[in-house]
């Protein structure tokens, strides 16, 4: 039988400890709220960096004098670092956590960027609220890069936790510095009338005249929607999103290009190493979900190309994308004469979920000027007009991929007038695009056609997707010893059972992408093993208040099914050192942390979960793990 016990910080973590993924995190809750520290932080409240507010006022009058209507957070510089010693705390094994609270007293949510980032194997990086209702991470030397640098958030509020924690052996060796802190300083209900589209931050902003990806209308467009991809566009000026698609090039070689739009970066001083491209952000079914959807994302790019006259923009993610994320990389078609009889366009408005628009006439070649109202002048021919039948597009949609009626890309979206009422909208010419301008950086013909082929075409490519996932970890024992000969037992969408090795490790292989399951450490055997008249004493003085127990050896010792701790555990776990029982009557001899854990729609990489294991009764910790 197996017992949850509460104490209010691992009550709330088990409740989210649930698996997603972004930018390759690997899950699992702060160090600092795992049972074996909770008495080492229960008094040593984390130190609190606040930070001057920005001018809100001056901000709003940039966006409309710099056309940075689409920014919604702007940086505030810093130099937070771990050579910063107020921040660590060493734990009894050596191990050492840095903490650092980042407050802004106005913020409606917080990002922050890292510069000089490395995290050793074996190190891990967090961001959380204080509450704990919102997590991010753990982050660890998989999110390494050539570039050194990284971004954590959004953490909704006015102030998020950073935390990193390093084992022993490797100590000293991770660095990073809090370089910006991001600030949110405006929502969706900060439109203005005058500007309509102007105010965007993310999840469940989009009008509400939006089509999702997988209502009926998408149906026929199953295969490019994996190609779309949402971008947190970042830059020394602030953030905003807009949106691109994987493209397929005459080499087919998986080369991760994603085709934007080149207003994106305009005007802007772009930090390209903080770019981040989500894939699959959107609704299961027809209806919008009501909580957040899983993040797969990458971080990093690298500009490849880009033209103001057709308003494209080329990019290469700077790591290839691992295939849980089912990415599928779009064909296209350059030629002149290319004129959609029908379109679709699948786009992440304002940086919500996935949506799709569709125009079932002919594309209109524009043959004037566009007089863009950041006093550019698009020439005449660079531009189809299209005007919709179904759904919208939005800031955010910008760079979204125009299909032609054969799933072929032709351009992308510039911009123009849509709302709920009016749907003219003007995307860039793939045609233009390709080798109009003079060098490799200003075309696209170089990229998409390295070895000069002269194909006016490019069928889309499908790698073979993930076949499996692998769930892995290991149980550790209350000093940070292997707990071997455990029972795991896996149930769900596959049902497996394995044993931890004398490293306390334990791997599912071969399991479902996509699927739930449910992992249960058991071991019941020799229920006095550890159990002494010291495990009774200390556990009366803790009871009395004497001597008080660590918030581990309590839950070890609490062998009755009632919580917290009382008489009944000193009686049965007496009468067990004394022969009167064979064994404790409402529990395992052995117990884990989390219990009975449920990870939800894994996907193709290793996903990492351990466990601590606590021999019942032994509250002084004695107990030998490999009995």
């Amino acid at each position: 039988m197996h017992i949850l016990r509460t104490i209010f910080c691992i009550h709330i973590i088990f409740l989210l400890n649930t698996y997603c993924i972004a930018q390759q995190s690997v899950g699992g809750k702060p160090m600092s709220c795992n049972i074996l520290h909770l008495s080492t932080f229960k008094n040593a409240p984390v130190k609190t960096i606040e930070l001057a507010a920005l001018d809100k006022t001056k901000l709003r009058q940039d966006d409309d004098a710099l056309n940075l209507q689409a920014r919604f957070s702007a940086p505030i510089s810093t130099q937070l670092n771990l050579k910063d010693t107020e921040h660590w705390t060493v734990l009894k094994n050596g191990d050492r956590i840095w903490r650092a609270k980042i407050e802004i007293e106005s913020a409606l949510g917080l990002y922050i960027a890292y510069e000089n980032f490395e995290i050793p194997d074996g190190a891990k990086l967090w961001m959380y609220s204080e509450d704990l209702s919102q997590i991010k991470g753990a982050y660890t030397s998989r999110n390494n890069s050539t570039a050194k640098s990284f971004l954590t958030g959004e953490i909704s509020g006015t102030s998020a936790i950073v935390e990193y924690y390093e084992p022993a052996n490797v100590g000293g060796k991770g660095s990073f510095t809090i370089s910006k802190v991001y600030e949110v300083y405006k929502r969706k209900m900060d439109k203005k009338s005058d500007h309509p589209y102007q105010v965007y931050e993310g999840f469940g902003d989009a009008l509400n005249c939006h089509v999702n990806v997988n209502c009926p209308t998408g149906d026929n467009w199953q295969d490019e929607k994996r190609g779309v991809v949402k971008i947190l566009r970042v830059f020394e000026e602030g953030m905003g999103y807009c949106s691109g698609s994987l493209i397929n090039t005459t080499e087919a070689d998986q080369t991760p290009y994603v085709l934007s739009a080149y207003h994106c970066i305009d005007g802007l001083t772009p930090i390209y190493n903080l770019w981040k491209f989500s894939f699959n952000y959107e609704s299961l079914d027809c209806n919008n979900p009501t909580q957040d959807p899983i993040d797969y994302s990458l971080l990093g790019c690298n500009f490849r190309s880009g033209r103001q006259q057709s308003d494209f923009l080329l990019l290469e993610l700077t790591d290839q994308i691992p295939s849980g994320y089912d990415p599928y990389f779009n064909g296209w078609n350059r030629s002149d004469s290319a004129v959609p009889s029908s379109s679709a366009i699948i786009s992440h408005p304002q940086g919500d979920i996935k949506k799709i628009s569709i125009d079932n006439d002919a594309a209109i070649i524009f043959n004037n000027n566009i007089n863009w109202n950041n006093n550019v002048i698009t020439p005449p021919n660079h531009h189809f007009l299209i005007d919709l039948d179904e759904g919208t597009l939005e800031n955010g949609s910008s760079g979204s991929p125009l299909f032609d009626q054969n799933g072929a890309i032709v351009g992308q979206l510039h911009g123009g007038n849509s709302d709920c009422n009016q749907f003219i909208n003007y995307f860039g010419r793939m045609s233009k695009s390709w080798d109009e301008g003079t060098t490799p950086e200003t075309r696209l013909m170089d990229w998409l056609d390295p070895n000069n082929s002269g194909a006016v075409s490019q069928a889309p490519l499908d790698p073979p997707a993930a076949t499996s996932a692998t769930i892995s970890g290991n149980i550790l024992n209350a000093n940070g010893v292997a707990v071997p000969n455990v029972e795991v037992v896996l149930s769900g969408d596959d049902n497996q059972t394995t044993t931890t090795n004398s490293a306390g490790e334990y791997t599912f292989s071969n399991l479902t992408i996509g699927g739930s399951y449910t992992i249960d450490p058991r071991k019941d055997t020799n229920p006095r093993n550890g159990l002494t008249p010291l495990d009774v004493i200390l556990s009366f003085q803790g009871l009395t208040l004497q001597n008080p127990l660590s918030d581990l050896a309590e839950i070890a010792g609490n062998v009755s099914p009632s919580t917290p701790l009382n008489v009944t555990d000193l009686v049965i776990s007496r009468r067990l050192q004394l022969f009167y029982l064979s064994s404790f009557p409402d529990v395992d001899s052995w117990e884990f942390s989390p219990s009975d854990l449920t990870l939800d729609n894994i996907q193709g990489d290793i996903i990492n979960q351990n466990f601590i294991g606590l021999k019942m009764g032994d509250v002084d910790f004695s107990a030998n793990p490999n009995q």
